[in-house]
């Protein structure tokens, strides 16, 4: 698997991908030195990758969602949560005041970091993410509400890793 310049090599006899990353080091050693990471877990894009449980992975990606909270314009409170992040007015327009620049950029950094923690780790949060997309041009009041709604769902599930398996191939 590659990414940019991120390469991830696994093998059931750790011997192959040593002497995968020797050869790695002499092909591309001249650009940099060839960093390996071997173990059960790994850390690739913002995410950790945990392989410890035979026949899962979990992917964790707290540490974002933590930003999302501590980056956003008014941080819930700790006992602010709900159980949906998403209420029944998600593809609805809005007709409250629209936002000054700040608040603006502020509800774009918090879709736009929504979006990424939602393709990868939190699925469950897709949805919302996705209705709140449609919204980053021209956002207004209610569109502050919905987001905040998302945070506080956040605020209580802050702690959720996806976790990847397969009974049957």
């Amino acid at each position: 698997m590659f990414h940019i310049d991120d390469l991830k090599s696994s093998h059931v006899d750790s011997k192959v991908n040593d002497e995968f990353a020797k050869w790695l080091e002499t092909k591309c050693g001249k650009h940099g030195k060839v960093k390996t990471h071997h173990g059960k877990a790994h850390n690739c894009l913002g995410m950790t990758f945990d392989c410890s449980k035979k026949g899962k992975v979990i992917v964790d990606m707290m540490s974002h969602v933590e930003d999302m909270l501590n980056e956003f314009l008014k941080k819930p409170q700790e006992n602010e949560t709900v159980m949906m992040p998403a209420a029944d007015n998600l593809f609805s327009k809005g007709h409250g005041k629209k936002f000054n620049q700040e608040c603006r950029e502020n509800f774009h950094h918090t879709v736009a970091k929504g979006l990424f923690v939602s393709k990868r780790a939190r699925p469950n949060v897709q949805p919302m993410t996705a209705g709140l997309c449609t919204r980053v041009k021209e956002p207004d009041e209610t569109d502050w509400s919905k987001s905040m709604r998302l945070m506080k769902y956040l605020n209580g599930t802050r702690k959720r890793k996806l976790a990847l398996s397969a009974d049957d191939l």
